[in-house]
């Protein structure tokens, strides 16, 4: 484990195997640091390998590799010895998951950047999708004798590469058809029907947050819990505390409660109509909708903050629930609330599944 956590280890096994390597310097000298980064800059720091475990609750923390300024290079730098390369620019990031002896690599990318944030990164790394797909429908090669798509269930018991290998890949993955929640132990081939719920591309779905310009210590309201995905990387970006969800269907819920509570995440959970928000926890500094609206409730406006912001997709013309918020091409609509202009003084909650008193909080 320690030759593998080994910077230095890891760039000679890359030469050997014949894998391109950026221009690499290990020093502790200020001017030879200097040097290089004035003829290959930009430069990037990197840790020689992980920090170790913390003392009090196992967790192991992590220094990110970074864009480093030569002029901010000091004598400091004689104390240890620092990894410095040429910055390559960067198409994506990859993930692998290994189970057993089987290894699963994935492209992790996000259009136009949204990734590049630090944080967010980490909230991407550390949420497992797979926690909350514990099964779901990809289509089959051949329709039926009506034509019909053949819908094929997929879980960790029927084909457990497959699955895993899904639940890692940018793609969107039916959960459910007609509004009727599947029985994953003994699931059945689904012909035809209309998607009523799935889990967003990863991509998009950090798309639709980074959009909403979530920032630390912002309350937000997420509208459309589904499997629960959105929701974790919500709660790892900016805690649990700061983050409510409603969802309309309780059995959906019910299951993305449950896989939220078994990775550590505990929002404010509720079965409530979206479209009038959820006023027991209002004002929201963000709100972010997995499902589109013909026009802009105005429950939402006047439980977002002066100076807040509301991000919706568009109506679109389609049958699944939430494939509006389903492809890269769908528009957005943005809506910000002017400072100063007062909101109602209502308190009292809309038209939800529960009083503030029977709320789910996580």
């Amino acid at each position: 484990m320690a030759r593998a956590e080994s910077k230095p280890a890891q760039l000679r096994r890359f030469a050997r195997l014949g894998l391109g390597i950026p221009p690499t310097l290990i020093t502790n000298d200020r001017k030879d640091a200097e040097e290089f980064a004035a003829e290959r800059g930009p430069v990037v720091c990197k840790t020689f390998r992980g920090l170790p475990a913390d003392a009090d609750d196992g967790c192991t923390g992590a220094i990110w590799t970074q864009r480093v300024d030569p002029k901010t290079f000091d004598d400091t730098l004689t104390v240890t010895a620092h990894l410095f390369q040429a910055e390559i620019p960067k198409t994506g990031h990859v993930r692998v998951t290994v189970v057993g002896r089987r290894v699963f690599a994935q492209q992790v990318a996000a259009p136009d950047g949204a990734l590049d944030d630090p944080a967010w990164r980490a909230a991407v790394e550390a949420v497992p999708r797979h926690r909350f797909v514990p099964g779901f429908y990809l289509p089959g090669e051949e329709r039926d004798g009506q034509g019909l798509t053949v819908w094929q269930p997929v879980t960790a018991a029927l084909d457990h590469g497959r699955w895993l290998a899904a639940a890692y890949s940018d793609t969107t993955l039916i959960t459910q058809f007609d509004g009727d929640e599947p029985d994953w132990e003994h699931p059945a081939e689904q012909f035809g029907g209309a998607p009523t719920s799935s889990s967003t591309l990863p991509s998009l779905v950090v798309r639709m947050w980074v959009d909403a310009d979530v920032r630390e210590g912002q309350r937000v309201l997420e509208i459309g819990t589904g499997t629960g995905y959105s929701t974790a990387l919500a709660c790892e970006r900016l805690g649990s505390t700061g983050v409510t969800s409603v969802e309309v269907d309780p059995h959906r819920l019910e299951r993305a409660a449950s896989a939220l509570h078994g990775c550590g995440h505990t929002p404010t959970l509720a079965v409530a109509d979206g479209g009038y928000g959820y006023w027991p926890e209002a004002p929201f500094d963000r709100i972010v909708a997995a499902c589109s609206f013909r026009a802009v409730p105005p429950a939402l406006v006047a439980q977002t903050r002066q100076g807040g912001r509301d991000l919706r997709p568009s109506p679109c013309a389609s049958t699944t629930a939430d494939s509006a918020c389903g492809t890269r091409t769908c528009p957005v609509f943005r809506c910000r609330r002017p400072e100063g202009r007062p909101g109602r003084s209502r308190t009292a909650s809309g038209r939800t599944g529960h009083s503030p008193s029977q709320r789910a909080r996580g």
